[in-house]
């Protein structure tokens, strides 16, 4: 009896110890497994303690929406025929899980856009008229301000005051058949064939009203400084989403055009800076090119976004409502309407603090640059940008592996 209890106690001490041992082997630092000394490794460790760090922010807890959260609604700019660009933002709101609308743009071939080149036109010789008659007066206070209409104005402070109605450029779509349009706007001149005009120059970035050029100085300019039935059509596209926009019960809305990418990882990156954002925002530039807008400092709390600088290129941007009405009004003023490219009109408004507009610094949308473009020859501009974790890389993955 005394032998077998002696046993028994020399099993239990051995059992201890044995575990003694294994305990403290795990707490050693193991170069094959990496572990930390000091620490449980994985075995022990609790399985929800990546999950309590992975939410540990606010941002990180916000279900996913098929609006990415922050946005009643998110369009897609495309023109119907181009099938190839559609497939391709179908891809990408499938990978992110969103719901995205499809709005027609303007084709460039349209008659629509060769009336508003010749609205244009004609908008021309008068700014050229006011102008001279600016400069005789040498009132520079008169000159900057003779681009606004009142509308614009009163309007400033609290866009939303009134209804925005239809005015301005807004008739330079109405048909010569329309009821009473000789009334509201002037006729066309008949169209020359061929027409052998000069080209219209682009307003230039830091002018409001068109600055007269000689056929010498039109002849000289770059491309991208000639006014373009491209150009004409974007601007078109986009204030017809806008005015949408406006006739809707909406909040904010993302636009993007049908060539872009993005981190995949955009509602969280979109949750973390959203209510830093101040009340009055009316744009948010997703995505930007040939761009400075490292310029001004980012916010302390949100350091991914930061006041806008010049952001250049319209393919992924947020407006507000208040915002779209501000918009709206001074893109529709007569001596601004359709006088450059719409990216540089937005750059003008911004940076003359007509529109409170913020940027991603960096860009979490860019543009693909890998299909044809329907407003420059080849694949678009020459800038080329890149996202830490592009969705469209992810799902070329994917289409691998399926096929492998």
């Amino acid at each position: 009896m005394i032998l077998l209890k002696s046993r028994q106690r020399v099993f239990i001490a051995c059992l201890v110890f044995g575990v003694v041992c294994l305990l403290c082997r795990l707490t050693i630092w193991d170069d094959a497994s990496g572990s930390i000394p000091g620490r449980w490794t994985p075995i022990f460790r609790s399985l929800t303690f990546r999950e309590r760090v992975a939410s540990i922010r606010a941002a990180d807890r916000y279900k996913h929406s098929k609006s990415l959260g922050v946005f009643s609604r998110i369009y897609v700019v495309s023109l119907p025929s181009r099938i190839d660009r559609r497939e391709r933002m179908q891809e990408l709101a499938e990978a992110l899980g969103i719901d995205v609308e499809y709005w027609n743009a303007t084709d460039k071939n349209s008659p629509l856009v060769a009336d508003l080149m010749e609205r244009r036109r004609q908008r021309i010789q008068l700014d050229t008229s006011t102008l001279q008659d600016l400069d005789k007066a040498r009132n520079s206070t008169r000159k900057s301000n003779a681009i606004w209409p009142s509308d614009v104005l009163a309007n400033q402070d609290n866009p939303l005051a009134s209804p925005l109605g239809l005015k301005f450029a807004d008739l330079w779509e109405l048909s010569p058949s329309a009821p009473h349009s000789s009334a509201l706007i002037e006729p066309l001149p008949l169209s020359l064939a061929p027409d052998n005009r000069p080209a219209i120059p682009c307003a230039g970035p830091d002018d409001g009203l068109y600055a007269p050029q000689t056929p010498q100085e039109v002849q000289d300019l770059p491309p991208w400084r000639i006014l373009s039935p491209g150009m004409l059509a974007c601007w078109h596209s986009h204030v017809g989403l806008l005015r949408r926009f406006t006739e809707s019960h909406d909040d904010a809305i993302l636009i993007l055009e049908d060539d872009v990418d993005v981190e995949f990882d955009i509602e969280t990156r979109l949750h973390r800076v959203w209510t830093f954002l101040p009340k009055d925002w009316d744009a948010v530039y997703l995505g930007h090119c040939w761009s400075a807008e490292q310029t001004h400092p980012s916010f302390p709390e949100a350091p991914a976004i930061r006041p806008s600088y010049t952001p250049k290129c319209t393919h992924a941007y947020a407006v507000s409502r208040r915002g779209a009405y501000r918009l709206i009004r001074h893109l529709r003023a007569p001596a601004f309407a359709y006088s450059r490219a719409l990216d540089q009109a937005y750059v003008y408004l911004i940076q003359r603090k007509r529109i409170k507009a913020f940027s991603f610094y960096p860009s979490i949308a860019i543009q693909t640059k890998d299909l044809s473009s329907d407003i420059f020859p080849g694949n678009g501009s020459s800038w080329r940008d890149l996202l830490a974790d592009s969705t469209m890389e992810r799902i070329q993955l994917v289409q691998e592996h399926g096929s492998a």
